[in-house]
């Protein structure tokens, strides 16, 4: 399995049962990074109230100072199960996003359907063989 700089799991009885998700910027490849999202917590449903993302919170927090990563956040929704979660690991509200539109978190990506068929490409193929001939013919008189 590939070691990850920003993708945490946690594992009980031989099977993964949650994950956390740190800013992507963490990765080995990037620049020195000081603020650092936590993005996501995921625990498996059967795993609920065990004590599996306090521990995910946690591991991140161990981290954060030795790492110089001295602004640690958490996006959670407002009204979500998960923010006591947050504030009993010592997090405190920092700002209010502001959002226009419906009361519930995204929605699934869907497939669009298909669009109109691409448009016809002859003329551009007729435009680049135009150019590659007067290119030829400018070579040929200039050999001559």
């Amino acid at each position: 399995m590939a070691a990850s700089e920003n993708v945490f799991v946690a594992d009980a009885e031989g099977r993964v049962v949650g994950f956390t998700l740190l800013s992507g910027h963490l990765r080995a490849d990037a620049g020195a990074c000081h603020k650092v999202c936590i993005d996501d917590i995921r625990v498996q449903p059967d795993w609920h109230s065990k004590g599996i993302a306090r521990e995910m919170v946690n591991f991140a927090k161990e981290r954060a100072e030795p790492r110089g990563w001295d602004d640690l956040t958490a996006q959670v929704w407002q009204g979500a199960a998960s923010s006591h979660l947050f504030v009993e690991a010592g997090f405190a509200p920092w700002s209010t996003i502001w959002r226009y539109g419906p009361d519930q978190p995204a929605r699934p990506l869907t497939a669009r359907a298909k669009g109109p068929a691409p448009q016809d490409d002859r003329w551009w193929k007729g435009a680049v063989m135009a150019t590659i001939i007067a290119c030829f013919i400018t070579i040929m008189m200039t050999v001559q």
